[in-house]
């Protein structure tokens, strides 16, 4: 921001494009708002950020994460002393203990980019580089020990680019999914091709994701189509634990805004839940524990009450005034 001030103040004019509502408000001088390839209206940055919002959505969008009290169950995912390396060797993750329970979110604050990617990489690859004394999941089980069908009940959301999208294309033409999809999309072996497509089409509705139809592959769309794409995907099934990574990367206020209400309604029946974000503001209001994490250490666990000072504090390395 500092850089686009003293760009304009030396006399440079600057075109910004952005979805995020306060980086716009602090450096613009005149605000445009498009959408759907439309010119919608311009406005100074004196506009409040629900009335942005509004304008961008086209209707009226409600920023505040709404969330109430919900009893706490037994730990769905448990990590003690979890390390994990990269592929220099170096722990990117080192020593780290933490629970979530069914019936929170717990919100890693993670402004480093290597704090970040580490995530949800140990619950994909549980090899010898990822050493843990215990890495649990439902029933307690180690996660290393469960089969594919087992671990339907988990949910990981990496975050998206667009050099990240082959993998999606690949897994969605495979002649045989991983493990048995379950009715109504197959019966004893054979896929239900009319099921299939009536639910993808449900969901490009439901989470609006804009594609030219539901043949399209994943690599053809946007970054926050593509994220959308992940999330509906994993938020359609039966879960017993839900993580994601940069779960609103990209979207537009109004998605974000859907997105945070499906991942409180996990939440609300009884899922275990674990965010990754850099986004401070979504930290904040989704988290019922914040944990914070600087150079693969957990520098705190925190309410959100905690003031974001404090916060920014320990996600900065400071271990000052970090509580359990």
């Amino acid at each position: 921001m500092a850089i686009m001030r003293s760009l304009a103040a030396d006399g440079k004019s600057i075109l910004f494009i952005t979805h995020k509502l306060k980086e716009v408000r602090a450096v613009a001088d005149v605000i445009t708002v498009i959408r759907q390839g439309r010119v919608i209206d311009t406005v100074p940055p004196t506009e409040t950020e629900n009335q942005l919002a509004t304008l961008m959505v086209g209707r009226e969008v409600n920023l505040t994460v709404h969330k109430e009290a919900t009893q706490l169950g037994e730990p769905v995912l448990e990590l003690r002393d979890l390390v994990v390396r990269d592929d220099r060797g170096l722990a990117v993750v080192n020593g780290v203990t933490l629970s979530v329970h069914a019936g929170e979110i717990v919100a890693l604050a993670a402004s480093r980019a290597t704090d970040r990617r580490s995530w949800p990489r140990p619950f994909r690859e549980c090899g010898p580089s990822n050493r843990a004394r215990s890495l649990c999941a439902v029933s307690t089980s180690r996660i290393a020990h469960r089969g594919p069908s087992s671990t339907r009940v988990w949910a990981t959301c990496p975050r998206t680019s667009a050099r990240r999208s082959r993998p999606i294309d690949e897994r969605r033409r495979q002649s045989r999914p991983q493990y048995a999809a379950p009715r109504p999309f197959a019966s004893r072996g054979t896929r239900n091709l009319k099921a299939v497509e009536e639910n993808a089409t449900q969901l490009v509705q439901r989470f609006d994701i804009r594609t030219t139809g539901i043949d399209a592959t994943a690599g053809s769309l946007s970054g926050g189509n593509q994220q959308k794409v992940i999330v509906a995907r994993e938020l359609s099934r039966p879960l017993s634990c839900f993580m994601a990574s940069q779960p609103t990367r990209g979207l537009d206020v109004g998605s974000i805004e859907y997105v945070h209400r499906q991942i409180v309604n996990q939440r609300n029946e009884g899922l275990g839940v674990f965010i990754i974000s850099s986004e401070l503001d979504e930290v904040v209001a989704l988290g019922d524990r914040i944990a914070v994490i600087h150079s693969g250490k957990i520098t705190g666990v925190v309410a959100p009450t905690t003031s974001r000072e404090d916060i920014g504090l320990l996600m900065a390395g400071s271990t000052m005034g970090a509580h359990d």
